[in-house]
């Protein structure tokens, strides 16, 4: 009865957020949840979605009565009662009236179940808005013992919250933002910091072959991240020279392959690291591929890193 009349409401509710093109178009009204699926072109924002909840526990806290009326179709339809999706109605209908005579909130026709004031319903929250069609979004809220249930657990979270990151409950917005800026702010200088290290002490990192007048450098670096390895990677990549640079590495347990071309190797030695790392990987049943200057993929974990560089030297050679 709760989800039934909040139905009502709900559909009213979204014809003034959205406007007068939003029809039903299916609904399902059980004891845990109610569901709404209308018209609309496109997703709900979230000041529209507040919007609607504010409407229907506004008309909620009213205590307006509910009140089902028998009466001609014709009569019904001139006071402007709309008609739910997927019933069929006679000469006479059931006509339910939520508001005061004259300025109702909602009236539909409908032959189901009701409260008999909207003060039973209780709290209403939307819990889901959605595209489940061209045009049509979907629409899911709880009320009454559900809708406390949420409450409470959503008063959990944010006191668990609150505690973790030490700040009071009207600073957790701020709180989390200053966490997420400063998480930010610290992946960059790791980064930074890779970058420096690969760069400078970078140096030192790898083995340079010379191929004709090319210069090959190739490393594994084991457990690893990705971030590394390119940072590895793009050092060489950038001298003034004709350089491919080569990398394998464990990143989050998975085999992983760089390749790197730089542009004077490009340009005098027609050299195309997508190319070359596609090539290189199929014959360890990997695949990979990318540009001409960078180009990355996967090879089982089995494979034999000095024997990927190996042919690698092969076929530069």
């Amino acid at each position: 009865m709760r989800n039934h009349t909040a139905t009502h409401l709900a559909h009213a509710a979204l014809r003034k957020v959205l406007g007068d093109h939003v029809r039903q178009s299916g609904s399902y009204v059980g004891p845990d949840r109610l569901r709404f699926d209308f018209s609309h072109h496109q997703p709900m924002t979230a000041g529209e979605i507040a919007e609607v909840e504010r409407l229907v526990n506004e008309q909620i806290l009213k205590a307006v009565d509910v009140i089902p009326k028998e009466m001609p179709i014709a009569e019904a339809k001139k006071k402007g009662a709309m008609a739910l999706f997927g019933e069929k109605y006679g000469d006479v209908v059931r006509t339910v009236f939520i508001g005061p005579d004259g300025k109702e909130f909602s009236k539909e026709l409908c032959g189901g179940t009701h409260v008999q004031n909207t003060s039973q319903i209780g709290p209403f929250f939307i819990t889901v808005e959605t595209g489940i069609a061209s045009g049509v979004r979907r629409l899911e809220a709880v009320t009454g013992r559900e809708a406390q249930k949420l409450m409470l657990e959503r008063k959990e979270i944010v006191e668990s919250l609150s505690r973790t990151i030490n700040r009071s409950e009207g600073e957790l917005v701020a709180g989390v933002e200053q966490l997420r800026a400063d998480n930010l702010a610290l992946q960059k200088e790791i980064k930074r910091l890779k970058a420096e290290l690969v760069s400078g002490a970078g140096q030192s990192i790898g083995t340079e072959t010379r191929i004709g007048g090319l210069s090959l450098w190739a490393h594994d670096f084991g457990e690893t991240d990705r971030e590394t390895m390119s940072a590895w990677i793009d050092s060489r990549k950038e001298m003034n020279r004709p350089v491919v640079a080569f990398a394998l590495g464990m990143t989050n347990g998975k085999p992983t392959a760089m390749m790197a071309a730089s542009a004077v190797a490009v340009k005098s030695h027609s050299v195309h690291a997508g190319h070359l790392l596609r090539d290189l990987l199929a014959e360890y049943s990997g695949r990979g591929g990318g540009k001409a200057s960078f180009a990355q993929g996967g090879a089982p974990s089995a494979v034999d890193s000095q024997a990927v560089i190996s042919r690698l030297r092969e076929m530069l050679g």
